[in-house]
């Protein structure tokens, strides 16, 4: 059996996909996370109060090679770590549901590109998107497999 685990580095590294600071955002958008019972008391937790289509919503529709503000308002008592596919982002700032004027900064773990976001209780947790530059259609979600399977997911379309 050979454990041979060396390997060689590229001479050329893919380039980030990753938000580059000179791009401002194109719209400001807010997703509710709620949660409420059905007719028979049981949980749902749901973006916007929708449960989960295939088909994109139409408020959804980012524009291909743009960069948008996406503000996750968490009316929950639960965090929510929200997880936005293909799209990696920048976390901007909280604020609380009460008070949209104290922004709180991101954790220092946080810094960077994400693809997750801890959506905390009372709280609008901020993200900025990277560009997309790949049309089709995409979910946003809960990272709690529960809560996925809760209808917390939405898709969205890059058109």
């Amino acid at each position: 059996m050979d454990s041979d685990n060396s390997f060689t580095v590229p001479q050329i590294l893919p380039t980030s996909r990753f938000l580059h600071s000179t791009q401002s955002p194109t719209m400001t958008r807010t997703l509710d996370l709620v949660e409420s019972e059905d007719s028979l008391d049981r949980l749902k937790l749901l973006i916007d109060n929708v449960p989960f289509a295939v088909e994109a919503s139409i408020s959804l529709r980012p524009s291909i090679g743009t960069s948008e503000i996406w503000c996750f308002n968490n009316t929950t008592p639960d965090t929510h770590p929200m997880h936005i596919h293909l799209i990696s982002f920048e976390v901007l700032f909280r604020v609380r549901n009460e008070d949209h004027t104290n922004r709180i900064p991101p954790e220092p773990q946080e810094m960077g590109p994400k693809d997750v976001v801890l959506a905390y209780p009372g709280m609008n947790s901020c993200v900025q998107t990277s560009p997309c530059d790949l049309a089709g259609p995409y979910v946003v979600h809960c990272h709690i497999l529960e809560h996925e399977d809760w209808e917390m997911m939405q898709t969205f379309e890059v058109v």
